[in-house]
């Protein structure tokens, strides 16, 4: 249970829903009430709260999403979706957005009753126009249907085949610099805490949100935020079945996993079949990681040669990404012999 906002605040809220072509019912915006973090009535004006609401009950079996465009100051839109929370929703979101060519530079992302509430604002590329609000929506219920089909992987291999159109060639050295990641379990009793510090650059966030996806994190709640050319971002995190990250072991696989994945990730361009490519990657960490995570002594954590840079990173996604037969039949079954000399 949250601590409600101010009387004064769903007052507003109130009126607001009031003055609607058509009446919201109550126990709704209770909901919203019962279950949001403070922090979300903090940062949206009390007109926005409202119109949250009303997407929220427009929430059924058959539209499991709904999203809306508002154009904001200098040139940025607020992105808005209320959905009913499926695992790794929150990277498809992020994909969706970078595949339409829009940077995410401020926003927070709340879990409540089953429900999402994500707000993100964002600034198109290059100049371009205002975000297509149908063509968003569409999209996302495309890829909700099969998240709720089981078939995630489907939705995760179709969107990095379109993100890696919308990326175009690969990134130099800024894309792929060092992340800071510090983990904090005695912020909250229920999640673990991860800050995460980097070069804010396209794509950053969906990036690390598809490395937690694949590392099987549920994440509860984040605060996006960019300062200059820097990506600050917050996460309340959990693994899947809702235990802590709170053993050093497992803390240090997850900061070295996260990091390579989100540079792997934005070096996909380089794969002649991205969505292959970061699939096989994903179990390629898995052997790679597959001893002794936490290696001794200060620094950063060791990794086996190709992973160990920029240019091991993108050969390894021309040749993950270059056919199915290659690490099945292959690499997959000669591990152990081939890591030594990758």
């Amino acid at each position: 249970m949250s601590s409600p906002p101010p009387p004064s605040v769903l007052d507003a809220v109130r009126a607001a829903l009031a003055r609607g072509a058509s009446p919201v019912d109550a126990k709704i915006l209770d909901e919203f009430v019962a279950h949001l973090d403070p922090g979300y009535f903090a940062e949206e004006a009390p007109e926005d709260v409202a119109a949250h609401v009303r997407m929220a009950a427009e929430l059924g079996p058959s539209r499991p999403a709904r999203l809306s465009v508002t154009a904001r100051a200098g040139g940025r839109y607020d992105v808005a979706v209320i959905a009913f929370d499926y695992f790794a929703e929150f990277s498809i979101l992020c994909g969706l957005l970078t595949a339409h060519r829009l940077s995410i530079e401020s926003g927070h992302v709340h879990t409540f009753a089953r429900k999402i509430v994500d707000v993100f604002r964002v600034v198109p590329w290059g100049g371009r126009g205002a975000p297509e609000e149908a063509a968003l929506e569409r999209d996302l219920l495309e890829m909700l249907g099969l998240i709720a089909d089981r078939r995630t992987d489907e939705a995760r291999e179709r969107l990095n085949r379109r993100l890696a159109e919308s990326l175009g060639p690969p990134p130099g050295e800024g894309a792929i610099a060092p992340l800071e990641i510090a983990f904090d379990n005695q912020a909250s009793a229920q999640w673990t805490v991860v800050d995460v510090q980097g070069r804010d650059t396209p794509g950053f966030l969906y990036a690390l949100a598809n490395a937690l996806a694949l590392r099987e994190i549920y994440v509860h709640r984040v605060r996006i935020e960019s300062v200059g050319r820097e990506a600050r971002d917050r996460f309340w995190i959990a693994r899947r079945g809702g235990r802590k990250i709170e053993d050093a072991r497992d803390q240090q696989a997850l900061r070295l996993a996260v990091a390579l994945i989100k540079q792997f990730t934005h070096l996909l361009p380089s794969a002649p079949d991205p969505a292959l490519a970061l699939r096989y990657f994903d179990q390629f960490l898995d052997r790679a990681m597959a001893g002794d995570p936490t290696p001794q002594g200060p620094g950063a954590p060791e990794t086996p040669g190709l992973l160990g840079s920029p240019e091991g990173l993108r050969e390894l996604a021309r040749l993950l990404g270059s056919s199915a037969f290659l690490w099945e039949d292959f690499l997959r079954m000669q591990f152990e012999h081939l890591l030594p000399v990758l």
